[in-house]
This record gives C-alpha cells, sequence and structure tokens, in this order.
C-alpha cells in the first residue's frame, strides 16, 4: 500500500509498503474519525453564530457559520452508518 500526502502542493511525503498490522491499526484509527467528524463542525459553527452577535471584528462569522453546517451535514451521515 502506498499513501500519499500532499503538502499544500508543495512537496508530495510518500510511506511505501506498510506492514499488514500497521496498516489495518491505520484504517481502523480512520473509521474512528469517521465516527465523531461531524461534531467539531457542529460546535465551530454554534460558536461561530453566537460570536456574530458579540464580536466587532472584521470576520463573516455567518458565512464561516454556515460552511461548517454544511461540513457538519456532508460527515453527518458518515457518522451515522456507524449507529446503525
Amino acid at each position: 500500500m502506498k499513501i500519499c500526502r500532499d503538502n499544500d502542493e508543495k512537496r508530495n511525503q510518500c510511506i511505501i509498503d506498510l506492514s499488514n498490522d500497521r496498516e489495518i491499526a491505520i484504517n481502523h484509527l480512520l473509521n474512528e474519525i469517521r465516527q465523531f467528524a461531524a461534531f467539531p463542525h457542529l460546535f465551530w459553527a454554534i460558536w461561530s453564530f453566537e460570536h456574530a452577535e458579540i464580536t466587532q471584528t472584521n470576520f463573516d462569522h455567518f458565512e464561516y457559520a454556515f460552511d461548517r453546517l454544511a461540513l457538519y451535514f456532508y460527515w453527518k451521515s458518515e457518522m451515522l452508518k456507524y449507529l446503525n
């Protein structure tokens, strides 16, 4: 198995020939991450909606919140697969 990560399209780092045990552990970890990936997006959406009302910064909290909500709903379907 070959895993390549692209760091800002500047360089590729490759990990080649993972052992079976390590590959299984990585897949297990990725499955655990998918189960909870929706929650941080929901948290930051709520936080951003709240801060849109109380801060006077030059940052569009509402746009950020709606982007986070979109990501929450995207990952929610992935999360629900593990609850069934």
